[in-house]
């Protein structure tokens, strides 16, 4: 037996003739796994009411025409919605009917216009208890995990397609690929679990993203998305994250502004948007989670130089809602400009996307090592690796009174994950005054220690000829096998490693080469033509809009170190137009 009919007027007291000529524009929809938005895009101020019945939501539009080119039956059969029917009811009446299956349940509501949008009438039809199962799913892999859960986030979708490119690109297109080959890489190495918060052209409001990442119990949580401007001439890769007061910058307030907005453009009823998290709850982790956020934030920076230009040198910080989980290292990561034609075409390039997405899965390896993984009890528990060690010699270094694992780490040119590898801690673990502490031996007069072999190690191949390499600061193991023009994985193997294994600077690796004989020298130990005066030739180079030092390195065949202690440059320093530069000569060695 069918349910009472309930009425609910959304417009009272209005007169009917000042609506006269009302007209539904278009109908569209958005499909998620567990649920589908029906939008109505309709004149401004249009009256309706909404009836329900088993199996049918019944919204009858007053005074209400149907464009000529929209169909009277619409055949969905997507999650939580069977069809529509379109047509005249008694007393000038325009009825829109829903067939709905049996558990599904509905909202009906109405969003007005905002910028170019028109005003719509909105009906989300979601399945509880497929709902349900999705969230316990979720649960079960956070209870259960063994490896690092890494939630992977494409920013708008659905009714918001972000930023457009000036060919047409859509933001939410591009990141959306960009998000499922971050996950697939991730998901190809050992110890890495990742997710995606949406997995389609749908949106999913502020609050289920947080939702999403808390009920894996995420280590990581990387928002994915691509930057606009008015003009055409901005380039480069930027990382934000969270800041509970102002911005950085203009243009971080401006951009966190923006995606804030997402809610509202992407059509989140406003009983739905409010704030997931409490602001009590968020000052009590602010300083541990977001100081590792903009620690993780460094290591992506670094990752996306690798790849292409770099907007700002350092991590910016925003209060942007999509990263404000409390005890979860979040970043907003702005692949490229999609407003410069040039990165526009990029970003829409299927090898770009690749490229991006295993820069920031060598970020999230590097700053989250997978030996430590989540058990069962959702402690920290180490993962073996054969009984292999790292043959790499380490020194010892006593801790001096208000240093940081982060500063230590910049002082011996390594990594923050290396650090607490080699010296088995976790990133919140205090670091007290006098602790002498393993860092990557060099020349700095510290008490070198050298690990021992273990049992489980294996002795390199003897059949096989090699070059060997001295690695350099600043390099990764994607950047040598690039530049020796050898695969990754066999480079993987001819050193004993695999992926996630920490390079320390100073290390020597061996390159596999072709033809029957090996040269052994020492790349970074090959002699060097001496100038006139013993030292290396100079020329000075201007820079030109749109520059930045990783760029600018590259073309010049040498680091960003060399040309930032060339130049007496820090991180951070800004690079003004037309400033000249000193750069290696192109004749010198």
């Amino acid at each position: 037996m069918r349910a009472a009919m309930a009425v609910i007027p959304l417009m009272l007291l209005i007169s009917a003739s000042a609506f006269a000529g009302g007209e539904i524009q278009n109908v569209r929809h958005w499909t998620a796994p567990d649920q589908t938005r029906i939008v109505f895009d309709v004149s401004d101020g249009i009256v309706f009411t909404v009836h329900k019945e088993t199996g049918r939501v019944f919204i009858d539009f007053q005074d209400t025409t149907l464009k000529d080119s929209l169909p009277s039956t619409i055949d969905m059969k997507k999650p939580a919605i069977e069809k529509i029917v379109l047509g005249r009811s008694p007393g000038d009446v325009l009825r829109a009917e829903l067939h709905i299956p049996e558990g599904a349940e509905s909202k009906v509501f109405r969003l007005k216009r905002f910028q170019d949008r028109p005003e719509r009438v909105v009906v989300d039809l979601r399945l509880p208890a497929l709902e349900k199962k999705e969230s316990e799913t979720r649960q079960a892999v956070k209870k259960d995990r063994r490896e690092r859960i890494v939630i992977i986030d494409p920013g708008h979708g659905g009714d918001d397609p972000g930023a457009l490119g000036r060919h047409g690109t859509k933001e939410k297109d591009v990141v959306l690929q960009i998000g499922r080959k971050l996950r697939d890489e991730l998901n190809g190495r050992e110890g890495y679990r990742a997710f995606l918060t949406r997995n389609g052209d749908y949106y999913v409001p502020f609050r289920k993203r947080v939702t999403i990442a808390k009920e894996y119990g995420a280590d990581l949580f990387v928002s994915i998305h691509a930057d606009a401007v008015k003009g055409t001439h901005a380039r480069g890769s930027s990382v934000y994250a969270l800041s509970l007061s102002g911005a950085s910058n203009e243009a971080a307030r401006l951009l966190a502004t923006n995606e804030n907005l997402s809610d509202i453009i992407g059509g989140v009823s406003e009983e739905e948007s409010g704030e997931e998290t409490d602001a009590i709850l968020l000052n009590m982790f602010q300083t541990n989670t977001i100081n590792r956020s903009m620690l993780f934030g460094s290591t992506v920076l670094d990752r996306l130089g690798d790849v292409g230009n770099i907007k700002f040198a350092s991590v910016q910080h925003a209060p942007f809602r999509v990263l404000k989980l409390p005890d979860i290292p979040s970043v907003l990561v702005e692949t490229a400009y999609i407003s410069n034609p040039e990165e526009e075409k990029l970003l829409k390039h299927r090898l770009h996307q690749q490229k991006i997405a295993g820069a920031i899965a060598d970020a999230i390896t590097e700053f989250l090592p997978a030996e430590e993984t989540g058990g069962p009890d959702g402690k920290i528990v180490k993962k073996g690796r054969s009984g292999r060690e790292d043959r790499t010699a380490v020194a010892l270094y006593p801790v001096k009174r208000g240093e940081t694992l982060a500063g230590i780490a910049k002082k011996h040119d390594t990594t923050l994950a290396v650090l607490l590898k080699l010296n088995d801690m976790k990133i919140d673990d205090p670091l007290l005054w006098g602790r002498k502490i393993k860092v990557p031996a060099a020349d700095s007069g510290e008490e070198a220690v050298q690990p021992k072999k273990t049992a489980g190690s294996r002795e390199p191949a003897s059949k096989r000829h090699f070059l060997t390499y001295r690695v350099k600061k600043g390099d990764s193991l994607g950047r040598i096998a690039r530049e020796k023009q050898v695969a990754l994985q066999v480079l993987l193997e001819a050193n004993d490693m695999k992926r996630g294994d920490p390079l320390f600077v100073g290390r020597l690796l061996k390159i596999p080469v072709a033809g029957t004989a090996a040269d052994t020298a020492t790349a970074a130990e090959k002699p060097k033509k001496a100038t006139a005066n013993g030292r290396e030739k100079m020329i000075y180079y201007r820079v030109k809009r749109g520059d930045n030092l990783t760029e600018i390195a590259r073309r010049h065949h040498t680091s960003v170190e060399n040309l930032m202690a060339l130049n007496s440059i820090k991180r951070g320093d800004p690079l003004y137009v037309n400033r000249r530069i000193r750069v290696p000569s192109p004749s010198a060695p």
